[in-house]
């Protein structure tokens, strides 16, 4: 029997009785499913309906008839509240089929405006799944990632708005109340979001409630305010037509007219369009959601990928990245330790080419990140990039910071891998190229006095590249770096300064791909090539000075296993 053809009590009872809990894990879920579907059907038949009913009910006069029914629709509110507060617990406790439960409870629960001409995503129900989800008691799987993402977020443009709007929401709500593990499962689902990159991925997208095909003014009704409009539509303001009123009064007007209509935009076919049908708005909520977020305590390794992902994801699709710069300003300073500051120079390069963002401690912070650990980090490729970008293509560089550069960039080569130490003399080779005022510290010699012996006047502890006295030193690390166990490094050491002005640059991004394994490799396929040429078959690169004669040298099973024999 459907809710339609019980009787009012016959439904409260049944109500009742589903809302009481089950111990065993898979009644309670069908017990929840059950109700589930049973207020769908209230839903569906006009019995619950989900609006502003307290703003109605204040704003116009309710006859003795329907005062019955504004008492079933409040008993049908609360225990629907109840339903979902049973639901959020069930989340809490990593119960999945509670996750897709609440999903069916979102789908057939709209938020309605305009006598029901209107019908949206349930801004409180999205909050209040976002918000279990949030505080779950262990980490989201894959399992579970793809589910929300496949089956919620990516399918629907309207449940991706109001997540995002619910995002922002529950990281301002809790800027000082959410731990670290809180924000981060909460960055987490932020990430989950899809990115819209144009106003064509809307207009054959798919709604979880599509919007009305016709005119529908929404203007005054609840979540169409003048800071973030929910349901907003496109609709103009008109000025007002008395006469007397202030010159003032007609410009405050009209730019609040403007306004409306900057932010309620037309289609291209001309239908009225809300705020989850616009990519501004979804762009606007995008930006909000992540500066609130970003707000929060994160732990070290959520706030690594938020810096991974924001440069290449979020900063070109948001109106204002500038807004953005504290954020990175703040993760850039050497206090956040070496990979942090690594990560934050992308976002902060990004902003300051792009956009006109000024740092005057830019490259005093920059100096600071050049460590011989860096050279070998798991994100070196990208700093390198990024170091390569900020010295080799700022020709107004003064000659003594290039110098202090050039030089902590070779000192911290001399502990650098081989791949490390290839892409610093590169780059070092192309700043002395490009500054000939810095030749000086190729060809100092000592005093006249003692040609072995010259002090070097360079401070390497200090941070600041304007008090280094790096262009009064010279770079001794060039002739440390030719007697190099690898001889590309070797070489390429002896080359530097020996170069004319035919000579073409090095290309950096050669040297930028190197690592061990390719190293390695390229020394075995030279190997293999040239014996050959002499023997006519692949010989092994010798990884030894000394020829082994056994497996187990000093073994009793030495004699048995031994090489030679094997022959």
């Amino acid at each position: 029997m459907t809710a339609s053809q019980m009787s009012s009590a016959e439904t409260a009872q049944q109500i009742k009785s589903l809302l009481k809990g089950i111990h065993e894990e898979r009644a309670d879920a069908a017990r929840l499913d059950e109700l589930r579907r049973l207020f769908g059907q209230l839903v569906k038949s006009g019995d619950l309906t989900f609006s502003d009913r307290e703003k109605e009910t204040a704003t116009k006069k309710i006859s003795v008839s329907k005062k019955a029914s504004h008492k079933w629709q409040a008993f049908l509110e609360k225990q629907h509240q109840k339903m979902v507060s049973q639901l959020m617990v069930r989340i809490v406790q990593n119960k999945k089929t509670a996750v897709r439960t609440m999903w069916g409870v979102i789908a057939a629960s709209p938020k309605q405006y305009v006598n029901n001409a209107l019908t949206t995503v349930h801004p409180d129900l999205v909050y209040q799944w976002l918000k279990a989800m949030m505080g779950m008691e262990e980490d989201i799987d894959k399992s579970l990632r793809h589910m929300i993402e496949q089956e919620f977020l990516h399918p629907y443009r309207d449940v991706q708005y109001y997540a995002l709007v619910s995002i922002a929401r529950l990281a301002t709500d809790g800027y000082n109340s959410l731990d670290e593990n809180e924000a981060e499962r909460l960055l987490q689902l932020l990430m989950m979001v899809p990115i819209s990159t144009g106003q064509k991925d809307f207009d054959a997208s798919n709604y979880l409630f599509p919007p009305p095909e016709g005119n529908v003014d929404v203007s005054g009704q609840s979540g169409s305010d003048d800071s973030d409009s929910d349901v907003g539509s496109n609709d103009d303001n008109d000025s007002s037509d008395e006469d007397d009123e202030s010159d003032q009064e007609e410009e405050e007007e009209e730019n609040e007219s403007s306004k409306k209509r900057k932010r309620y935009q037309p289609s291209s076919k001309g239908k009225r369009t809300f705020a989850f049908q616009q990519v501004k708005q979804h762009h606007k909520a995008l930006s909000n959601a992540w500066l609130a977020v970003l707000k929060l305590q994160l732990p070290i390794n959520a706030l690594n990928h938020a810096l991974r992902f924001l440069p290449t994801n979020i900063l070109p699709k948001v109106p204002q990245p500038l807004r953005f710069s504290d954020f990175f300003v703040r993760a850039y300073s050497p206090g956040n330790g070496g990979v942090t500051s690594l990560l934050a120079l992308d976002g902060l390069f990004y902003l300051m080419t792009e956009h006109g963002l000024e740092h005057p401690r830019f490259y005093e912070s920059l100096y600071t990140l050049v460590q011989p650990q860096a050279l070998g980090a798991k994100h070196r490729g990208r700093f390198l990039e990024l170091l390569t970008k900020c010295l080799c293509r700022n020709e107004m560089l003064p000659a003594h910071i290039v110098a202090s550069f050039v030089k902590r960039l070779l000192r911290a080569a001399l502990n650098a891998p081989p791949p490390g130490a290839l892409f610093v003399l590169a780059i070092s080779a192309n700043l002395l190229r490009q500054h000939a005022e810095c030749a000086c510290l190729i060809h100092r010699k000592g005093d006249e006095d003692d040609t072995n012996a010259m002090t070097d006047v360079f401070d390497a502890h200090t941070n600041d590249p304007t008090q280094t006295r790096a262009l009064e030193s010279s770079l001794w690390e060039l002739s440390a770096l030719s007697q190099h166990y690898y001889p590309a490094v070797a070489t390429l050491a002896k080359s530097i300064g020996t170069e004319d002005d035919k000579t073409p640059l090095l290309d950096t991004d050669d040297f930028l791909r190197h690592t061990y394994k390719s190293l390695f490799d390229q020394e075995r396929k030279r190997g293999e090539a040239s014996h050959k040429k002499k023997r006519q078959k692949k010989v092994a690169t010798p990884l030894t000075f000394v020829e082994p004669k056994s497996l187990f040298e000093d073994d009793i099973l030495g004699d048995i296993l031994s090489i030679k024999g094997n022959r």
